[in-house]
């Protein structure tokens, strides 16, 4: 009887361990299931973010080559504003130089005109006053005295006059 007790109790206890071993198999199971399950969302969540990041990284290069592609225009733009701007003043600083040397050349044109025209008049005079001196000298029966000669000067005493 002690033999069929232990068998009982052995069979009891293979049973046990049985249902034991199927239930730790099932939790086992169950735990790689939602393992894999955590797994397929944290996969998931991942290749998410990663396609986010994907995504604003391509919109951030994008933004970057828009920016750049705006600053070379503006960069252009700016370089041909200052060009024009350059050769207009250029254009400007000539046309007044040349006004300002017309201008100049005229006044100096129109000073020496005027002085010549004062030498011409002064010229004149002298030869008007010359030929009425002569004219005084031959009235009054003063010969023209001859020049003093080389070297000798002249007291400013007429030779003729006491």
């Amino acid at each position: 009887r002690a033999e069929d007790d232990a068998r009982q109790v052995r069979a009891a206890l293979e049973k046990e361990l049985a249902l034991a071993r199927e239930l730790s198999e099932k939790a086992n199971s169950e735990r790689m299931s939602q393992m894999r399950i955590s797994m397929e969302e944290v996969v998931g969540t991942a290749r998410t973010q990663a396609q986010e990041a994907e995504k604003r990284l391509a919109e951030a290069v994008d933004r970057a080559s828009t920016v750049r592609r705006e600053a070379d225009q503006s960069a252009a733009t700016a370089v041909k504003e200052a060009r024009a701007k350059a050769e207009e003043i250029l254009s400007r600083a000539r046309t007044d130089a040349d006004r300002l040397r017309n201008v100049a050349e005229a006044e100096a044109q129109l000073a020496r005109n005027d002085a010549e025209a004062k030498v011409r008049e002064l010229t004149r005079q002298q030869d008007s006053i010359s030929a009425y001196l002569d004219e005084m000298k031959s009235t009054l029966g003063f010969a023209a005295a001859p020049p003093p000669p080389s070297g000798e000067e002249t007291s400013g005493e007429d030779p003729h006059h006491p």
